[in-house]
């Protein structure tokens, strides 16, 4: 039992050593690789290409999560867009407006990843159908949904610039445009 304790006592003097110290980075860095091998990124699952045949995650579409409030608005008009990561890898939206405290309209928003591609699925209460727009372009903070099959929108672009979320829906030759910014806390 004396031995033992001398034993480790030896073993941990050992510890200050640069050999030591050598001997641990050496571990560390051979141990390092090993463990990232096999370990995926939650938000960069494997997804359809999108336009342009590069890959794209919702982590590349973060920048639209929030509450955002349009501005602009009469008084006693409030129009408001929420967006949340969902643990199934959408963005889900909710947009309504709100007139002295009641709500008027609104509308439930995934903007999904399916197999040929990103797609934004819009349903409204009073139509049957959701109507699902493809999408048709992306930069860094910005993208473009399709359907040219709706009656309208056709075309729905979506971008943020500095702390402001910017929307435009469009068909033919009329044009929406909105701004947003963050619900205050």
């Amino acid at each position: 039992m004396i031995q033992s304790n001398y034993v480790g006592k030896a073993y941990l003097q050992g510890m200050g050593t640069p050999r030591f110290a050598l001997r641990s980075i050496v571990l560390f860095l051979i141990t390092l690789p090993c463990l990232m091998c096999g370990r995926p990124e939650p938000t960069y699952a494997t997804l359809p290409q999108s336009p342009g045949g590069f890959q794209m995650a919702v982590a590349d579409f973060h920048w639209l999560v929030g509450h955002w409030v349009r501005q602009g608005q009469p008084t006693d008009t409030e129009t408001h867009e929420i967006w949340r990561t969902h643990p199934d890898g959408a963005l889900r939206g909710h947009g309504f407006i709100l007139r002295n405290q009641d709500t008027v309209w609104e509308e439930k928003m995934v903007f999904a990843a399916g197999q040929d591609g990103w797609q934004l699925t819009v349903e409204t209460p009073g139509n049957d159908d959701a109507v699902i727009f493809d999408l048709t372009a992306s930069g860094n903070q910005d993208f473009v949904v399709e359907n040219p099959q709706h009656d309208f929108p056709q075309r729905i672009h979506y971008w943020r610039e500095a702390d402001t979320l910017k929307a435009a829906v469009s068909a033919d030759s009329t044009l929406l445009s909105f701004v947003f910014s963050p619900k205050p806390r």
